[in-house]
């Protein structure tokens, strides 16, 4: 897994699949998960867009039948 910490990150595509991310800071970006397997640890995102592909659609419909509030546009 790769190790990123105290990054500021504007206006980019981030994958946050197979990295650990620690107290990095994410403005105005496109955050895309598509398999879960990434750690988040005091992190912080402003005005950004998430984007699931591949397992962590499948992940969300299950949290969904758990949990119905939770938006999801297929």
């Amino acid at each position: 897994m790769i190790w990123v910490e105290s990054e500021l990150y504007e206006n980019q595509d981030i994958k946050l699949d197979f990295t650990r991310w620690k107290e990095c800071t994410f403005k105005g970006c496109n955050i895309i998960v598509k398999h879960g397997e990434f750690d988040l640890v005091n992190c912080h995102f402003e005005n950004c867009k998430l984007t699931l592909d591949g397992n962590a659609i499948a992940i969300i419909k299950v949290c969904k039948l758990f949990f119905p509030q939770i938006p999801l546009i297929e």
